[in-house]
């Protein structure tokens, strides 16, 4: 599996994926927000707009600050 970035923000793992051009699927980020009994936080950064998807990562445009 492949994760961009992945940092530890109040003791809970964030996990980030950045995605560029027409491949905007994060398998290995859903994946791992799937997984059970595990406190995570994700995000995924995109050519999209602001928004959370049904596995509560969360979408934010590659221009966001």
């Amino acid at each position: 599996m492949k994760i961009d970035f992945e940092i530890e923000m109040g003791g809970a793992p964030v996990l980030m994926e950045v995605k560029f051009g027409r491949n905007k699927r994060a398998k290995s980020l859903r994946t791992m927000m799937q997984e059970k009994d595990r406190n995570r936080v994700g995000y995924k950064l995109m050519d999209s707009n602001i928004g959370t998807d049904e596995n509560g990562v969360t979408h934010l445009p590659l221009y966001a600050p």
